[in-house]
């Protein structure tokens, strides 16, 4: 008998499909909405990458395959992350080497500010480098490793970043010296390096922004469909048009952005646990008359006319010496206009005379907050800096007022000429003095750590470090040429009230140099360059230094054996290997010159003067095309054509061929008008031709744009005469 058929399973309960919240449904919306484009985004940020797309927005690079394994080194391309597009060759760090790891027993201090600690124009004598040999002498069984990391013309919105990258390199103290180009800086308020976007989160983004390769990618093709024009850096003459008055409403908004920067770098040290010694910042207040003096907005045109008679009396009785007088016209012109920047120099330049400092002090103060090209820290940016040194003093912020102590080490209390070379950059004395400030502030933190050779000494003196980092009358010699030729004769400078005044002191400075020097002064500085090498053998500075002084002297294997010291010890530098180049194309040894500068141009492919030696080089063989075809290459590439112009018309000139060398010239005129170099050619073309009248047009036409040319004047002579 068959079994009963099983009685089939119920089906199984259906579950009505859940459904999802409208909250929840557009969550994911969002979610896919975000995550979509991010994926997106990161692969080809990854892919770029990986392409070798675009370039290191870091400080810091991997110096591994330069410098040997486990080091860092500068980024001589960091400037065109910090700076807008279009400025092919940007203002770059001080060379450097650095192992990644801190040694053992190394206490390794960070430098974090713009060009016056960076030591602008000649960073071997920078504050820094003053600061290494005070801390060195200090703590003799510590080794002291100080980083400068200062770049011309950034401001605290780069600094924040390149601190972030110094807390991941084990630093044991912060210094910040930072203030001066917070007008002036990327997105300061004069809109030159960046426009003042009103929003500290949008500057951040952008500069977050333009360090991915995908961003690098976006602006590349943004600027393929615009007209970005390629252009030189162009130092401070980028401003003139950039004034920036007291009571501009984006000054406050600077002053926002400066305190919150400064206040991140602060958080950065703090949370990397070491100490930050914040500096204020001291300038140029007797010697380094305003830039630009604006009248108040409301001034009319009659009141400014009546204005200008009693502020023209006063300079006159000031020139006369009435300094009473004057003053009494400077107070009556302020009285009408309280915003005239000179009215307010020239008034404490005749309360000092009058014997009333501390009056003078507040005025020399005023007229600095009131220039309206805002190149030197003021007021409100060192109130900035000691406020919130003070309210993060119990975080290891650490003030060290530099101001004061400039204020106290100057004559009436007003510091001036003895510290500061023009505006703000600084004189040995001034580095020295602002090291010795920083030392002594940060003094009771490091004296817990490290262990003083005497604790009864003071610090080294000025003249012991100065013959610690060789600096002698043939570096000041060369500084102040530097200083007077490069900068003081150009604007701003020559827009100042005090610009004759202080030309005269600078010529009787050099020549008073070059005198001491023919008498003894050079024999002296070869024996300290020895003595400081002997102390300090892996100092590149040093005799990268000592070499062009053995050049100078006719020493070339001397000066040779220094530069390729150099290359040993900076192997990344393209400095040194041009310098050979130089060296041995005067010394007729092209074919090592080629090699020299070849190499220097494979270390810095974007750095002109070696093409320019190179193309010489190939000259001098009798390779004219070929140096010419260096010239022409470097026409499609370098932002400067004056430059390469000139270049090109001088070379054609060696060459005898002065047709074409006067159509290369005259082309630089019309890429820089104001270049007296071009005139000065041109001069030489005409005289060498026989056309006198030419000459000398085109010699008067340079002296009127460089009045300063005693070589120049003897030729002008000449050809008169002739």
């Amino acid at each position: 008998m068959s079994s009963p058929a099983p009685t089939p399973a119920p089906p199984p309960p259906t579950v009505p499909p859940r459904r999802l919240s409208r909250g929840r449904k557009w969550l994911f919306r969002l979610i896919a909405i975000v995550l979509g484009p991010a994926l997106v985004l990161g692969l080809l940020e990854l892919g770029l990458r990986i392409g070798g797309y675009g370039r290191s927005t870091a400080f810091f690079l991997d110096g591994s395959k330069t410098e040997g394994p486990g080091t860092v080194i500068d980024n001589p391309q960091f400037g065109r992350w910090a700076f807008p597009r279009g400025y092919e060759r940007t203002p770059a760090p001080v060379p450097f080497v650095m192992t990644r790891e801190k040694p053992a027993g190394t206490c390794r201090v960070f430098v974090l500010g713009e060009s016056a600690i960076m030591g602008f124009p000649d960073p071997s004598v920078s504050a820094a480098r003053v600061l290494e040999v005070l801390l060195k002498a200090r703590y003799p069984t510590t080794k002291f490793e100080v980083v400068n990391t200062g770049v011309v013309a950034i401001n605290s919105h780069i600094v924040l970043p390149v601190a972030r990258e110094c807390a991941g390199y084990q630093p044991d103290l912060f210094v910040v010296h930072l203030g001066n180009n917070e007008v002036v800086g990327p997105f300061g308020a004069s809109g030159v390096l960046g426009s003042d976007s009103g929003s500290l989160r949008l500057v951040r983004a952008n500069l977050g922004v333009k360090r991915t390769r995908v961003g690098q990618l976006l602006d590349s093709a943004i600027n393929s469909f615009g007209s970005a024009e390629r252009k030189p850096w162009g130092g401070m003459e980028m401003y003139l048009n950039a004034q920036v008055r007291e009571s501009d409403e984006r000054l406050q908004r600077v002053y926002t952005h400066y305190r919150q920067n400064l206040d991140d770098i602060c958080t950065v040290g703090a949370r990397a646990g070491v100490p930050t010694v914040v500096c204020t910042v001291p300038v140029n207040l007797k010697d380094s008359a305003p830039f630009v003096s604006a009248h108040v907005a409301d001034l009319e045109p009659k009141g400014e006319a009546v204005w200008q008679v009693v502020f023209d009396e006063g300079v006159r009785l000031e020139s006369e010496g009435k300094h009473d007088k004057a003053l009494t016209r400077f107070q009556t012109a302020l009285g009408m206009d309280p915003q005239y920047a000179d009215a307010e120099f020239r008034s404490a330049r005749c309360l000092l005379a009058l014997g009333r400092p501390a009056e003078a002090r507040d005025r020399f103060v005023r007229a600095r907050d009131l220039d309206a090209l805002r190149f030197r820290s003021d007021s409100a940016i060192n109130r900035t800096v000691r406020e919130v040194a003070a309210a993060r003093a119990g975080e290891g912020v650490i003030l060290a007022d530099a101001e004061t102590s400039f204020a106290a080490a100057s004559p009436s209390g007003i510091p001036g000429e003895e510290l500061f070379l023009e505006h703000v950059h600084m004189t040995f004395a001034g580095n020295y003095h602002l090291a010795r400030t920083i030392l002594e502030s940060a003094a009771p933190v490091l004296d817990a750590r490290y262990m003083r050779a005497d604790p009864a000494a003071g610090p080294l003196t000025e003249r012991e470090c100065a013959g610690r980092l060789a600096y002698t009358e043939w570096n000041e010699l060369k500084l102040a040429k530097e200083v007077r030729e490069d900068l003081l004769t150009h604007p701003p400078f020559t827009n100042q009230l005090d610009r004759s005044e202080r030309d005269a002191r600078w010529a009787a400075k050099i020549k008073s140099l070059q005198t001491r020097l023919k008498e003894g002064g050079i024999v002296q500085a070869v024996k300290t360059y020895q003595a400081a090498i002997a102390e300090a053998r892996g100092d590149w500075m040093l005799r990268m230094n000592f070499a062009q002084l053995m050049a100078e002297i006719g020493d070339v294997d001397g000066a040779a054996e220094q530069y390729q010291a150099v290359t040993a010890r900076l192997k990344h530098g393209p400095s040194a290997p041009y310098k050979l180049g130089v060296l041995r194309l005067n010394a007729a040894k092209p074919a090592q010159a080629i090699d020299h500068f070849r190499e220097a141009i494979r270390l810095d492919p974007n750095w002109s003067e070696p093409y320019y030696g190179l193309a010489e080089a190939l000259g001098t063989q009798g390779k004219i095309e070929e140096g010419l075809a260096v010239f022409e290459e470097r026409l499609k590439k370098e932002p400067d054509r004056a430059a390469v112009l000139i270049g090109m018309g001088t070379y054609l000139m060696r060459a005898d061929r002065l047709d074409e060398a006067r159509r290369r010239l005259e082309e630089a005129l019309e890429a820089r008008p104001g270049n007296p170099m071009p005139h000065a050619f041109l001069g030489d073309i005409a005289h060498r031709q026989g056309r006198r009248d030419d000459a000398i047009a085109h010699y008067e036409a340079a002296l009127e744009a460089k009045p300063d040319w005693p070589e120049l004047r003897e030729r002008l002579a000449l050809v008169k005469a002739r």
